[in-house]
């Protein structure tokens, strides 16, 4: 891993014996940059039109009434992409049309104790994954109705990444995507 000076590399010189009269700070520049391959989740809208998307992952709101849209003319599709527990239970919910402030219940069994959040203002669909599993998935239509179908690789199958380089090799499959509504 490389690891630089914090001090040094903010002030921009090296330091010498003369200047460790204060020891600096030493920070890992592997995890200050984006790790793509710790992402875990995300969403392509390959649809003629916007979609409003919730995600909770575990008991953690990911994502709350997230517009996903074209993002002009000349694009075919816009993504959203988030780092997720894959370990953990993830659910994906899907409004065609804007929900109304927050789309997200939070309940409380107990004071003091929380349930997982659910979804209010039913969605148009309700999407669970198989634990264990990267997300990355698209949403496309198909026989005239939406579906929700895993990501297929980049360069027409030559290599086993997303678009934006994501690894598909623990990528969900249309069997482990459960549509619920």
């Amino acid at each position: 891993m490389k690891r630089i000076s914090m001090i040094a590399a903010l002030m921009g010189i090296a330091l010498s014996g003369s200047v460790k009269a204060f020891e600096a700070e030493s920070i890992d520049l592997d995890t200050i940059a984006y790790d793509k391959s710790k992402n875990g989740f995300e969403l392509e809208n390959k649809l003629d039109r916007p979609v409003w998307i919730s995600v909770i992952n575990g008991s953690t709101v990911v994502f709350d009434g997230k517009q996903v849209t074209k993002l002009s003319a000349f694009s075919s599709k816009d993504e959203v992409g988030a780092a997720i527990d894959i370990a953990k239970s993830t659910t994906l919910a899907i409004w065609s049309s804007k929900p109304q402030g927050s789309t997200i219940k939070q309940r409380s069994a107990i004071v003091g104790k929380f349930l997982a959040p659910t979804f209010d203002q039913n969605p148009d669909h309700i999407v669970t994954f198989a634990k264990g599993k990267t997300l990355y998935i698209n949403l496309v239509k198909m026989n005239g109705s939406v579906e929700i179908v895993p990501q297929a690789p980049a360069f027409e199958g030559a290599v086993n990444k997303t678009g934006k380089g994501y690894s598909l090799d623990n990528n969900v499959t249309a069997s482990e995507i459960k549509v619920s509504k």
